[in-house]
C-alpha cells in the first residue's frame, strides 16, 4: 500500500537526485513548482491514485513532453584548407550556429516523476540485486534496497540518495582497471592490454521489454509488494509509450537509427533499465572470458587482459585482430566494416569508433605511460576539493583551455589546436562562488571579462550547462548588470541556432537547413534552459534588497522578459 509517508519519501529521494543533477534543470524547475503551493494536497492526490487508479494519471500522462538541447555544434572553423596547411583561430562567432547533435530531456508533472521514482525504489531494487559486481554506474543504494524490502508503509526513508555516490563508484571503476593492469605487469610479470570503449547513443538505442520485467517480478519480487510492482511497471510502460509518441516528430531526423527505440533521459528508472539491458553482457563477459578486469560505468566499458596475443603480422590491424581473437562472441565489425557493434545477442549496440582505445604494455619495456596516467588521475581525484586556492589567484584562461600538441611541447609549430576544458572551467567558477559565499570575496573585473570572452559565439551554446554557474557567480557578487548582459548575450545566440543533420562524420547539406521543426523545438528548449538557469538563482536572492538598493538595475530585467 502506498501511503503519504512513502510518497513523501520518494519525493525526497527525487529532490536529492535533482539537487545533484548538473544538466537537467527542467527537473529542478519542476521540483520548485511542486513545492510552491498545496504540497500536501498534491501528495494526497498521488496516494488516492494508488488506492483507486483514478483518471488523474491520464491527465498527468498527457502533460509529458520533451525538450531538446544542443549536444554537438559543427564549428564554422572546422574545415580543411585547400593548401593542406593548418588554420587556427580564436574567433568563435558566426552568422549562425549549426547544431548537428541534440539531447532529449523528458519533462513531466512531478506526479509522473514520483511514480517513476517509486518504480525505481521497489522494482529497480529488485533488478539491481541481480546485476554483476562489475557494474559501477547508477547502483541502487543499500538504504533504498533495505527500505523496499521492509514492507513498513508507516516509515519514511532516512537516506535520500537513490543511487550510490557517483564519484566513489566512478573512481572505483577507473582505478580498478588501472591498478589491475599495473599488478599484472609488476607482480605476475605478464604483458597487459587495456581496451576501453564507449557505447554510442546508449540511451537512444535501448528497447525495454516490459513484459520481461513483469515475468521477473512474478518470479523474484517479494510477495508483499508484487502487486504494487506490477502496477508500477504497467504505469512506467505507459510513460515510455507517451515519451516515444512525443519524440516521434523529431527522432527520425536527429537519430534515424533509433526511431523505434530509446528511454527517457531524466527518469531515475532509465538509469536502472540501462543496466538491466546489458545485464547478460556483463555476466557473460565474466563467465565466458573472465579477463583480468572488466568494469562498466553506464556506457563506458573497460577491459584488462593479461598476456594478450599480439602477432607481428597484426601490424596496422592490432585492434581489429585482437577483438576478433578475444571478443568475437561479444563484439563484431559493423556491416560496412568501418566500426564495431555488440553482437545480436546483446542488442547490436553500436560502439563509438573514435573512443575505442587499445593500450598494449610489454612487461620488458617502460611503464612510464601507465604510471604517469595513474598519478594524473590521483591528482585529479581531488578535483572537487574544497575551495582550491589556485583557482582564486589564477586567470580563468589557465583552466578553461587545453593546448593540443603534435610533437614537442616546447615548439610553437607543434601547436595544432586549443580545446576548451568544461570540467576545469566548472571547477574554476564553483571555487569563486564558494569564495564569495564563505569569505565574502568581491567579484573580479578581469574574471568577468574572461567569462564574457569565453562564452562568445558557439562556446556560449556549447557550454550551456554552465550558464547557471555563471549567473550564480554574478548574482551573488551583486553584479546584476553583468547578469543582464550575459542573459541577453545568450538570447542573441539562440536566435542564430540552426539544425543540420550530421551523417558519417560530415554535415550533410551544409548550406541548407534540413528541418525547421527540429530547429524551432531546439530554440524553445534552449530558451527555457537559460530562463530556468536565471530563475534558479533569482529565487535565492532577497527580493526586498533587490527592489530597494538595486532597484534601478533590477528594472532592466523587465526588458529581458523575465
Amino acid at each position: 500500500m502506498i501511503t503519504k509517508n512513502i510518497v513523501i519519501s520518494a519525493y525526497n529521494c527525487l529532490k536529492s537526485y535533482a539537487y545533484y543533477e548538473n544538466f537537467n534543470f527542467f527537473l529542478k524547475a519542476e521540483v520548485a513548482r511542486f513545492e510552491s503551493t498545496k504540497f500536501l494536497s498534491k501528495v494526497k492526490r498521488i496516494v488516492e491514485f494508488f488506492e483507486s487508479d483514478n483518471t488523474d494519471f491520464r491527465k498527468w500522462l498527457d502533460k509529458i513532453d520533451v525538450e531538446l538541447l544542443p549536444k554537438k555544434i559543427d564549428s564554422h572553423l572546422d574545415f580543411e584548407q585547400r593548401s593542406g596547411a593548418l588554420f587556427l583561430s580564436n574567433n568563435k562567432t558566426a552568422d549562425d550556429y549549426k547544431v548537428c547533435a541534440v539531447n532529449y530531456l523528458i519533462t513531466a508533472p512531478m506526479e509522473i516523476y514520483i511514480i517513476d521514482t517509486l518504480w525505481s525504489i521497489f522494482v529497480g531494487s529488485m533488478l539491481d540485486d541481480n546485476f554483476s559486481e562489475s557494474v559501477y554506474g547508477n547502483r541502487i543504494s543499500k538504504s533504498i534496497k533495505k527500505y523496499s524490502k521492509e514492507n513498513d508503509d508507516s516509515k519514511k526513508i532516512k537516506a535520500k540518495n537513490i543511487f550510490e555516490r557517483y564519484i566513489d563508484n566512478y573512481n572505483r571503476w577507473r582505478d580498478g582497471g588501472i591498478n589491475k593492469a599495473i599488478e599484472v605487469i609488476e607482480k605476475d610479470r605478464n604483458d597487459v592490454a587495456i581496451l576501453s570503449l564507449d557505447l554510442k547513443g546508449f540511451y537512444y538505442n535501448i528497447y525495454v521489454d516490459f513484459d520481461a520485467i513483469d515475468a521477473l517480478i512474478e518470479e523474484h519480487q517479494l510477495e508483499e509488494i508484487k502487486e504494487l510492482s506490477l502496477f508500477l511497471n504497467k504505469k512506467l510502460k505507459l510513460m515510455h509509450e507517451k515519451y516515444r509518441n512525443k519524440i516521434s516528430p523529431f527522432i527520425e531526423e536527429t537519430h534515424p537509427e533509433s526511431a523505434s527505440k530509446g528511454i527517457p533521459i531524466g527518469f531515475t528508472s532509465s538509469a536502472i533499465l540501462a543496466n538491466w539491458y546489458l545485464a547478460n553482457f556483463d555476466r557473460d563477459i565474466k563467465s565466458k572470458i573472465n579477463p583480468s578486469y572488466y568494469g562498466r560505468y553506464v556506457d563506458d566499458i573497460l577491459f584488462v587482459f593479461s598476456s594478450p596475443k599480439i602477432e607481428i603480422e597484426d601490424r596496422g590491424n592490432e585492434v581489429v585482430n585482437f577483438i576478433n581473437r578475444s571478443l568475437s562472441d561479444f563484439i563484431i565489425p559493423t556491416d560496412d566494416h568501418k566500426g564495431f557493434k555488440l553482437t545480436s545477442e546483446y542488442h547490436e549496440l553500436p560502439i563509438q569508433k573514435d573512443k575505442l582505445i587499445f593500450h598494449y604494455f610489454n612487461k620488458d619495456h617502460s611503464l612510464a605511460g601507465l604510471q604517469v596516467f595513474k598519478q594524473e588521475i590521483e591528482n585529479r581525484s581531488s578535483a572537487f576539493r574544497f575551495l582550491p586556492e589556485e583557482h582564486i589567484s589564477s586567470d580563468l584562461d589557465k583552466f578553461a583551455y587545453d593546448i593540443l600538441f603534435d610533437g614537442s611541447v616546447n615548439k610553437f609549430r607543434s601547436i595544432v589546436g586549443l580545446a576548451e576544458n568544461e570540467t576545469e572551467l566548472s571547477k574554476y567558477i564553483s571555487s569563486h562562488i564558494l569564495a564569495h559565499r564563505l569569505c565574502n570575496l568581491p567579484s573580479n573585473e578581469h574574471t568577468l571579462k574572461q567569462i564574457t570572452l569565453f562564452f562568445k559565439g558557439e562556446n556560449g551554446l556549447r557550454f550551456c550547462r554552465l550558464w547557471e554557474k555563471v549567473l550564480s557567480y554574478t548574482l551573488i557578487t551583486r553584479r546584476y548588470g553583468f547578469s543582464i548582459m550575459f542573459y541577453k548575450q545568450v538570447i542573441e545566440l539562440i536566435r542564430k541556432v540552426k539544425w543540420y543533420r550530421k551523417d558519417d562524420g560530415n554535415v550533410s547539406d551544409r548550406n541548407n537547413e534540413v528541418s525547421g521543426l527540429v530547429a524551432d523545438k531546439l530554440k524553445q528548449g534552449i530558451q527555457k534552459y537559460i530562463d530556468i538557469s536565471l530563475c534558479l538563482n533569482l529565487a535565492l536572492l532577497d527580493l526586498d534588497v533587490l527592489l530597494g538598493d538595486e532597484n534601478h538595475e533590477i528594472e532592466v530585467w523587465k526588458d529581458c522578459g523575465i
